[in-house]
């Protein structure tokens, strides 16, 4: 199996960014106990601190699948609706085939 490597990206209503950012802490706690996390980091976009990426490292894209699903099955995506600003985006990657 492949690892995977997620990037969502997260672009939030400015009236929302600081009560997602006090969230936040919590929420990706809970993600590294899920089976197949290896790593999470959370990033502000320097020339939109609106917006938020998360880049994660899954031991497949089948665990975060699996992952993303019980997301959705405990109602986290439903509180993220009213706080988006646009449409997330959430992208799978292979591992890379080159790293330095």
């Amino acid at each position: 199996m492949t690892k995977a490597v997620v990037t969502f990206e997260l672009p939030l209503k400015p009236e929302a960014v600081e009560g997602f950012l006090e969230m936040i802490p919590a929420i990706l706690t809970e993600t590294a106990t899920k089976d197949g996390f290896i790593s999470i980091a959370a990033h502000r976009k320097p020339d939109d601190p609106n917006t938020l990426l998360l880049l994660e490292e899954w031991e497949s894209a089948q665990h975060y699948q699996t992952y993303l699903q019980w997301r959705m099955d405990t109602g986290l995506m439903d509180v993220l609706g009213p706080i988006l600003g646009g449409e997330p985006k959430i992208l799978i990657w292979d591992e890379p085939f080159l790293r330095f």
